[in-house]
């Protein structure tokens, strides 16, 4: 049999760490809420589809035009937006469409960095993840039907944590490496891993000042606060950089265990 040719193959997402945001994110609202709805679930498939749809995008973007990626492109984001249709239709909640159409400028900002060659930079990670926490906040609104702070307190909660794996994985990734221009970027992530800790608990420590309905929140930081300050104490990079991927599931399903016991 002749062998399938390199553009026929389906162009998916290698950022295992979008995929963990995506996954973890959604499981933090049925946590958060204690039930899931089927019109969660069709959301979760729709938003799936339009990440993968993503990567073709993203090729055609850098230059890569190929009718293969667009055909790849135009089935993923039919398939996904006919989803998203589908988990308005079962909700009962039209808007959601356009909420999620809102929460989109934020893949757009990041296509704008791919396309000034900055990919990798960390703004266009921090936009990403900024994005992809999206999937929690639009999952409540499923839920609750309305804006309400609850909506806004999930996503940041979502925020908070994932940022900081961004910063744990991008400093280990410079310490691993021996150059003299990424231990100077493994020194700076050093020092804003620290600070976005301190921060992080200096903030929740107010809150619980002014409200103790919250204290119960910052419990849900400690196991990344303490795995940032080990690695910026030890400053030993992490021999397998997969094993920093599987410490991150392992702190994402946890922030989930945690959000459903703790809240």
């Amino acid at each position: 049999m002749p062998k399938r040719s390199q553009k026929s193959r389906i162009p998916l997402p290698r950022e295992h760490g979008a995929w963990g945001i995506l996954i973890g994110a959604f499981l933090s609202v049925p946590a958060y809420t204690k039930t899931i709805a089927i019109s969660q679930i069709t959301f979760l498939l729709a938003i799936l589809l339009l990440f993968i749809s993503r990567e073709p995008l993203l090729q055609m973007i850098r230059g890569k035009y190929q009718r293969d990626l667009f055909l790849w492109f135009l089935r993923f984001a039919v398939a996904g937006a006919g989803f998203l249709a589908l988990s308005a239709y079962l909700a009962g909640f039209p808007e959601l469409i356009a909420y999620t159409a809102l929460m989109s400028l934020f893949f757009v900002f990041e296509m704008v960095l791919v396309r000034q060659g900055k990919a990798m930079s960390f703004l266009a990670h921090l936009i990403g993840t900024i994005g992809l926490t999206t999937i929690a906040p639009l999952t409540l609104l499923i839920h609750t039907r309305s804006v309400q702070p609850t909506v806004w307190f999930i996503w940041f909660l979502n925020i908070l944590f994932f940022v900081s794996g961004i910063l744990f994985v991008r400093y280990e990734i410079a310490l691993k490496s021996r150059s003299a221009r990424n231990r100077q970027e493994a020194r700076r992530y050093r020092m804003a891993m620290i600070l976005y800790h301190l921060l992080l608990l200096v903030f929740f420590a107010v809150l619980i000042y002014a409200d103790n309905l919250v204290t119960s929140t910052i419990f849900l930081f400690l196991p990344i606060t303490l795995q940032g300050f080990w690695a910026v104490i030890s400053q030993q990079a992490i021999s397998n950089l997969k094993l920093v991927g599987w410490l991150q599931v392992g702190q994402t399903l946890f922030f989930v265990f945690l959000i459903a016991w703790l809240i």
